[in-house]
């Protein structure tokens, strides 16, 4: 038995940027959160493409939420 050879389709993909968290973000200065964020690359992007982004966590894409949302996700105090 050989393994298969996988192979992918750059153009389905979504390209990502990993990036430290702004001093500005809430989530900078919380030992729970992470220090990286990932930020996609917005430029051209079909409905398949749009629903990988939304599939990692808002705070995580570095989009600033509510202060009640940050304490139900159990950051924070």
């Amino acid at each position: 038995m050989g393994k298969k050879k996988v192979t992918y389709n750059k153009n389905e993909g979504v390209e990502f940027k990993m990036m430290f968290r702004h001093h500005q973000d809430p989530l900078y200065y919380d030992t729970k959160a992470n220090p990286k964020i990932f930020v996609p690359v917005t430029q051209n992007m079909n409905e398949g493409q749009l629903k990988v982004v939304e599939s990692f966590p808002a705070e995580d894409r570095g989009e600033i939420l509510e202060a009640d949302q940050y304490r139900q996700r159990g950051y924070g105090p």
